[in-house]
């Protein structure tokens, strides 16, 4: 499954703020791609809640999923992946001689 639909299965999960760094510490990867994921989403027609708060002189950020995951778009999601590892095992196979 796609990175930004685990983003989201997580915070529906949650269903709390979490701050955007540790969503970018879980997933592995920077808070600059987890805004891109959460655009896509938005395009998607996931709705967000955000709010920022201060610590020290560093502004944060935090997120809560407020909608429903479509149920459809989660289900081509997980088609499309089983399609790539079949794929993946199919190429993996070795060829006997």
């Amino acid at each position: 499954m796609p990175r930004c639909w685990q983003i989201a299965n997580y915070l529906e999960r949650e269903s709390k703020f979490i701050p955007i760094s540790t969503l970018a510490d879980l997933f592995g990867t920077t808070s600059k791609l987890i805004y891109s994921d959460i655009d896509y989403l938005q395009q998607k027609g996931l709705t967000f809640d955000s709010r920022r708060y201060q610590t020290g002189r560093v502004w944060r950020k935090e997120i809560k999923l407020t909608s429903d995951i479509p149920v459809l778009e989660e289900k081509k999601m997980r088609v499309g992946v089983e399609d790539v590892w079949r794929e993946l095992l199919r190429k993996k196979r070795p060829v006997l001689t």
